[in-house]
């Protein structure tokens, strides 16, 4: 199933990666709730990309934790290939990525309890 997203700043039809099992759905389910109201919280004072892109992003997160387990810590090789992935699910991925980035580190850092609170810095 795909989703279309349209804000003022990105168009993003957005189906699940490959990695995306029943068990990463299940995840996520259990936790998605919380993970957007603390995602809120990050980024209250600066919003730049729609709830559900959001919602999006930190799925995608969250489930990349699981499909990259042996990458334990956020990294550029990490980075990378979760790009790459990104490119897969949505239609607009270059300039979206940039725009999700941060908050697709923030659910994977969430998946394993290591996400710290502070606000995304704008990227040109």
């Amino acid at each position: 199933m795909k989703d279309t997203i349209k804000t003022p700043e990105i168009a993003i039809t957005w189906k699940k990666p490959s990695w995306w099992t029943e068990h990463v759905e299940g995840s996520w389910n259990k936790v998605k709730v919380e993970a957007l109201a603390d995602w809120k919280k990050v980024v209250a004072s600066e919003k730049k990309i729609e709830n559900k892109v959001d919602e999006q992003a930190l799925a995608f997160g969250h489930g990349a934790r699981e499909a990259y387990h042996k990458l334990e810590h956020w990294s550029g090789e990490l980075e990378n290939k979760l790009k790459a992935d990104w490119k897969e699910t949505t239609t607009e991925a270059e300039s979206a990525w940039d725009k999700v980035s941060t908050t697709v580190k923030h659910g994977w850092e969430r998946a394993v309890g290591t996400a710290t609170v502070s606000v995304p810095k704008a990227k040109a």
